[in-house]
């Protein structure tokens, strides 16, 4: 199995687990379908075996890396479901049987609270303004070394 030492970049983190081990273990020509069985360590309970439709996979990407791919997010949804979610069915029942309204405008400021949470989030702070007038490429570069000083 090859595998390579990349350095992670931060927005591109896969939460799913450390490492999980898949093997082909069908490929039928006739449904076009390709049968993937899954091993994590890091699970008590072993996700359900991969069915994919060959057709979803991209020819112009490594085929290992697409199926690793789709075996993550198994991994991934295994994890959720061995996961305490008591919190959140409590929290549902605080609002049970009560209509419940959200507006745009308030959704939106939630999902960009979230994004700000993600580690390669940034958030530029403007502290000044100035107007310059430039005639001649030489007052861009004296008015861009004022500016950066």
């Amino acid at each position: 199995m090859a595998q390579s030492d990349v350095t992670q970049e931060p927005q591109f983190k896969i939460l799913g687990a450390d490492s999980v081990k898949f093997t082909i273990t069908e490929v039928d020509d006739d449904a076009q379908q390709i049968h993937v069985s899954i091993n994590c360590s890091e699970l008590s309970t072993q996700p359900d075996d991969l069915l994919i439709d060959a057709w979803n996979l991209n020819p112009t990407e490594p085929i290992r890396l697409q199926i690793a791919k789709l075996a993550f997010d198994a991994v991934l949804l295994q994890k959720n479901r061995e996961g305490d979610s008591s919190s959140q069915l409590t929290q549902c029942n605080t609002i049970k049987n009560q209509e419940q309204t959200c507006t745009a405008t308030e959704l939106e400021t939630h999902l960009t609270e979230m994004h700000k949470q993600t580690a390669n989030h940034f958030d530029p702070l403007l502290t000044e303004t100035r107007i310059t007038t430039i005639f001649h490429e030489d007052d861009f570069d004296f008015q861009f070394e004022n500016l950066t000083e």
